[in-house]
């Protein structure tokens, strides 16, 4: 027995850790103002929700994304979020999230 429990708990909590260590790439796409406020046309990501790379867009290219990624339409996989989990959702390896910022016209 070890200290914490049994040599099954152990080896599961061993075999969680190493899943969350094997890097998931996500490949993520900016459209039209967002393509040029970052200055690139995506990016690949390790983020495992939405939330979290809509935050690490925010993180990596400023304050100037921000406005954008407000309102921005998100699809995963061709997907709109609002038919999923919203920013709860879950990303998996080899995703495609899609960035379209709100666009104005007539």
């Amino acid at each position: 027995m070890f200290p914490g429990g049994s040599l099954r708990s152990r080896q599961a909590m061993i075999r969680q850790e190493e899943r969350k260590r094997v890097a998931e790439v996500v490949t993520v796409k900016f459209f039209t103002m967002l393509r040029k406020a970052t200055g690139e046309q995506g990016y690949e990501s390790s983020a495992r929700t939405v939330a979290e790379l809509l935050k690490e867009v925010e993180r990596k290219h400023g304050d100037g994304v921000k406005r954008y990624l407000d309102n921005c339409i998100v699809l995963v996989n061709g997907k709109n979020i609002a038919q999923l989990k919203g920013k709860r959702t879950r990303l998996k390896d080899g995703d495609e999230v899609s960035l379209f910022p709100p666009v104005a016209g007539g």
